[in-house]
Formats: C-alpha cells, sequence, structure tokens
C-alpha cells in the first residue's frame, strides 16, 4: 500500500486505471467554462430553487458562459432540486461546495442534500456515457456516511450540457473498499495508457505514452508528404492534387491548429504561457522571445465615468458614439430584474426595447471553399 496521503476524491476515477496518475495544474478552455458553469449552479441557480436569498452578481458569473449552456444549467438545476423534493430528507437543508476529510484525503463536495450527494460535471462533450466518476462520489460519500452514521447514500452524477442526472445508490461497505482499491493503487501500479493521460501532469515524461508513441511512429515511418506540399503550383495531376489536400487537411491543419488555437482542448496556449512566465526577462529559447502584453481594461462604473467627463466639461450626449450596448449580457439583466423566466424571453423583450434604437446595416457576402463536394 502507498504511504502517500490520497489526492483529492476528484482524481480516483484517473488513479483507478492509472496508479500514477497525477492531476495538471494546467486548465484548458473546457474547463475555465466549466467553472463558471459550476459557479453559476452552485452560487445562483441551486440557492434560487431552494428560496435562498442570494446577492452574488448574476452576469459576472457567467461572462464566458453562453445563452445554450444557462439554459442547460437552469434546465439540470431544475431536475436535481425535483429529485431532492422528492427523496430528501423532510428537514434537509441544501449544502454547496463542502470540503469533506477523510482519514488519509480531503475534497470538496458540490451540493449535499441528505441523502442525496451531488458533482457537478460540464458534459461539454455530450458524452456522459463515457465518464465513470463513482470512485469521486464514492469517496465523499464513505466520509460523510461514517461521520452520520449512515448505510447508504443516493449520488448524482450532474451533467450539464447533455441534461444527464446519473442517480444510483452507494451502500458505506461498497464507497469503503473503492477507497481501499485506490490507496492500494495509488503510487504503486505501474503507468498505463487511459482515457485520462491528457489530463495528467505526468504525460510529456510518462514511458506508457513514449512507448505508445515510438510504437505509432514505427508504423507510419513510410508516410510521407507528396513531393509539391510546399509549391501546389507545381502540382497538375489530379491524383497529386488529391493526396496533397488530404495530406494539409488531415495532418497539416490539424497540427497547426492545436498549436497556435487558443481555444484548444489540449491546453497548448495554457503551457505556452506557464513557460513564458518560468522564463527571465533576459532568457532566450530559440526562435522566441518573452512578451509582456498589456491587459484590456474596461470601465467598471459607468455612471461614476459619465459623471467625471461631465465635470470636465463634456455633455453627455458628447459620449453616445463611445457607448454601445452588448446583447449578450443585456438580456441576462433583462431577466434577472425584471423576474422573466427564460433567457430566450429577455431576449426578445431587449431586442424589442432596443429595436427603434439600431440601425440595420447591409449583410455582408462571402465566398467560402467547400470540400465536400
Amino acid at each position: 500500500m502507498s504511504e502517500n496521503k490520497l489526492p483529492s476524491p476528484s482524481s480516483w476515477p484517473a488513479l483507478m486505471q492509472c496508479g500514477q496518475y497525477e492531476s495538471s495544474p494546467f486548465e484548458s478552455n473546457d474547463a475555465s467554462i466549466g467553472t463558471e458553469m459550476h459557479r453559476y449552479c452552485l452560487e445562483f441557480k441551486m440557492p434560487e430553487l431552494f428560496g435562498e436569498p442570494n446577492d452574488k452578481p448574476f452576469v459576472s458569473m457567467v461572462k464566458d458562459v453562453g445563452d445554450e449552456q444557462i439554459e442547460a444549467c437552469d434546465t439540470i438545476c431544475q431536475k436535481l432540486y425535483d429529485e431532492c423534493i422528492e427523496s430528501g430528507e423532510a428537514f434537509s437543508e441544501a449544502r454547496y461546495e463542502l470540503e469533506v476529510k477523510g482519514p488519509d484525503y480531503r475534497g470538496r463536495l458540490d451540493f449535499l442534500y441528505m441523502p442525496i450527494l451531488a458533482d457537478f460535471k460540464s458534459g461539454l462533450d455530450f458524452r456522459p456515457h463515457l465518464h465513470y466518476h463513482r470512485p469521486q462520489l464514492s469517496g465523499y460519500a464513505a466520509v460523510i456516511m461514517e461521520d452520520n452514521c449512515m448505510e447508504k447514500m443516493l449520488c448524482a452524477e450532474v451533467f450539464i450540457m447533455p441534461g444527464k442526472l446519473n442517480l444510483y445508490w452507494i451502500t458505506l461497505d461498497e464507497a469503503k473498499a473503492i477507497a481501499e482499491s485506490v490507496r492500494q493503487k495509488h503510487g504503486v501500479t505501474p503507468p498505463q495508457c487511459c482515457q485520462h493521460c491528457t489530463m495528467c501532469a505526468k504525460l510529456l515524461r510518462c514511458p506508457a505514452v513514449n512507448r505508445q508513441i515510438k510504437m505509432v511512429g514505427e508504423l507510419f515511418q513510410d508516410l510521407k508528404a507528396p513531393e509539391n506540399i510546399m509549391s501546389p503550383d507545381k502540382i497538375t495531376d489530379p491524383k497529386e492534387m488529391s493526396v496533397a489536400l488530404t495530406f494539409v487537411k488531415n495532418v497539416l491543419k490539424g497540427y497547426a491548429k492545436k498549436m497556435t488555437d487558443p481555444d484548444s482542448k489540449s491546453g497548448i496556449k495554457e503551457r505556452v504561457e506557464a513557460a513564458a512566465l518560468l522564463m527571465s526577462e533576459k532568457e532566450t529559447i530559440p526562435y522566441y522571445i518573452r512578451k509582456v502584453t498589456a491587459s484590456k481594461r474596461k470601465v467598471v462604473d459607468v455612471s461614476g465615468a459619465i459623471d467625471a467627463f461631465e465635470k470636465s466639461g463634456l455633455q453627455k450626449k458628447d459620449l453616445f458614439p463611445a457607448l454601445s450596448f452588448t446583447l449578450d449580457p443585456l438580456k441576462r439583466i433583462v431577466q434577472k430584474c425584471l423576474g422573466i423566466k427564460t433567457l430566450k424571453e429577455s431576449e426578445q423583450l431587449a431586442k424589442g426595447i432596443l429595436d427603434p434604437f439600431m440601425d440595420n446595416p447591409e449583410p455582408r457576402i462571402s465566398m467560402e471553399f467547400n470540400d465536400e463536394q
């Protein structure tokens, strides 16, 4: 058995597959969006459904989350609330982001309403059936059941985007057995490739991954790009052009996007930023220099800024060309302040109010290459 303290239960599904797994400190773009969806559900929507007073700013929670995600959050929170009313204890109290302390581990549980414990997942891949979080919820359940002399709990894996509520009962003995299995594997069993590799801090130095890369390299060592790939104007044969286009689309284009796209799920952007932070101001690496770019600033007190400009001699109408309304945050403000149930209704109302004051620009027309014909 490993003598190390166990990681948080959130790592247990990965540790059940690979005992050498270590959670990466880098957060991908999807993870960042998922964090905001979590905040909205746990700090706004669930407390609202339970009738709890809430003075936290609604808009600031979801600045990078779109309408589709917000509606999915509302829908799944309603499902969980209905389950709490149906299966929860009469005098239970909703608790959020609860710290759980086990004998050799600790973690943070999203939601507890006896005898229901829930963990929210963004579900941005829309494939809840491919994820297995029972070990994670078992880690939380084992502690709660022991602390409250319970024999079983109802676990809820809450997948936000697909609107899936995965419910199952787990006993104290089952939860303890899973925790013991994690202890036996953690830091002991050899590394092996699994679905959690891309989120592991050891990815680049993992012997199991490197073995797989070597095998793939040997299998495709004879794969070569077309001879004139860098000079497409020299390609005259239709078959050769087809090969060149396929190579560019399936190999070069995908690789370039993975390396440069700021929204890439690979986490490349975060790794580049982390590497830049480690570089000193005078340090250089081949072909790259450390660059510091000032972040864009925005006015957070609009009325105060307008008052200041008026005191300087400007009139309010002089400032109008510099002001703009953005529909996305505006409709959320309308929804909250006017008590409208859905974002669609608040969007229609906001558009109706703004319509007389908006211009009607001509639509932009462009050409787009269609390689599916």
